[in-house]
């Protein structure tokens, strides 16, 4: 080989390792990078992760509050029922008074109404 060939060679295989080496220097950075950012997003969803069974946990007790008030019955009393069951008016002993049939006036107007003194 001649020599201004060998020399060439080893400039350009110079030039090429100077380019070689800023290029896994650029990449070793990006890496780096990408490497925090990623252990924040896995901080992040860890977080999130943990918010989010929270709310569910809560939700899962409410709707099992309400299952249970529907199907049992009221199981502990709210703040309402207590109100309610406390009150002076006793509930109607059997329940709800049924509607009146259709047709038929709301006033019975053989209920006398009492009327106040002059």
């Amino acid at each position: 080989m001649a020599p201004q060939t060998v020399a060439s060679l080893v400039e350009q295989y110079h030039a090429f390792q100077d380019k070689v080496s800023a290029d896994i220097a650029g990449m070793e950075t990006q890496l780096s990078n990408l490497s925090s950012d990623l252990k924040e997003e896995l901080v992040q969803a860890h977080k999130r992760r943990a918010t989010t069974d929270l709310a569910i946990n809560k939700l899962q007790d409410s709707v099992q509050m309400l299952i249970n008030h529907f199907w049992f019955g009221t199981t502990v009393p709210s703040s309402t029922s207590v109100v309610l069951s406390s009150s002076s008016t006793p509930p109607p002993e059997g329940g709800l008074l049924p509607n009146p049939p259709m047709g038929s006036p709301l006033v019975d107007d053989n209920i006398p109404v009492p009327t106040p003194p002059p």
